[in-house]
């Protein structure tokens, strides 16, 4: 069956969850308790307040971030044969697994199953399973390594397992810390040819949206410096009294673990 479709929300209904969606991020705002992020949003013109971590976004704002998505594109698959086209206004469906799970259900046999904690081995049967079907035409990381579950690179070997079970668009559970190991590795199943990588690769795509982000917040970061050295000067010429200055520590990414270390090949081999 090609194309179906489910319509819960008419597009009244759809346009009211809009516009209550826009009235609740310009007030009361959500609450974002990374430093880096608040700042982006307040060079980019949200309302912030740092004692309480509240961020209040206008329409104009969420409507101009929109504006520079674009309404079509394409998802790339390793051998050109499953390359995917996604399409705002709904004329392409396409179908995937969804993840991330923590546990697997085996048949016993006589009506009897077993649950137990997924592992590296079923993450990469999975992925063949879903490289075989016509019907699935990408897939999350279906689910999580538990048997990895305290290995600081545990992505990575999950990574491996997926890119060498399947030539599908993959949607990975990533983390921040490796992307671009995500990419290397990437790169490896196109000869090493890192320009075809960034053009096809979703892992590149996610690599060049965190240099973005990054790019955005040196520059933030520039002008920040500017203006205290400017304030400096005018405190200089008025002469205040000397305060003691507050550091403000930095939250730990969601895997702390993950930070610090080297990286090599051997960290995903088996």
């Amino acid at each position: 069956m090609e194309n179906l479709k489910i319509n819960i929300l008419s597009k009244e209904e759809i346009e009211e969850i809009h516009k209550a969606t826009m009235k609740v991020l310009a007030d009361p705002g959500i609450l974002v308790d990374s430093q880096e992020a608040r700042d982006l949003f307040k060079k980019n013109g949200c309302e912030v307040d740092d004692e309480t971590m509240i961020v209040k976004i206008p329409e104009a704002v969420v409507n101009k971030a929109l504006s520079t998505i674009p309404p079509e594109f394409t998802l790339y698959s390793r051998d050109g044969k499953h390359d995917m086209q996604w399409k705002s206004d709904g004329s392409i469906t396409n179908n995937n697994t969804f993840g991330i799970g923590t546990k697997i259900i085996e048949y016993a046999g006589n009506g009897q199953y077993i649950d137990r904690e997924s592992t590296l081995k079923d993450l990469g049967d999975i992925a063949k399973v879903a490289d075989y079907c016509d019907n699935i035409d990408f897939f999350c990381s279906p689910v999580s390594a538990m048997d990895l579950a305290d290995d600081p690179v545990r992505t990575l070997k999950e990574m491996k397992a997926l890119l060498v079970n399947s030539v599908k668009p993959i949607d990975l559970d990533s983390d921040s810390e490796f992307f671009e190991e995500y990419f290397e590795m990437v790169a490896a199943c196109y000869g090493g040819d890192k320009e075809r990588a960034k053009r096809e690769a979703r892992a590149a795509k996610m690599m060049a949206s965190r240099e973005r982000m990054l790019q955005q917040q040196q520059q933030y970061e520039k002008s920040k410096s500017g203006n205290n050295n400017n304030k400096k000067k005018n405190q200089a010429a008025k002469k205040p009294e000397k305060k003691a200055g507050t550091n403000e520590n930095g939250r730990v990414g969601q895997r702390p673990y993950a930070r610090g270390r080297a990286y090599s090949e051997h960290h995903y081999d088996e």
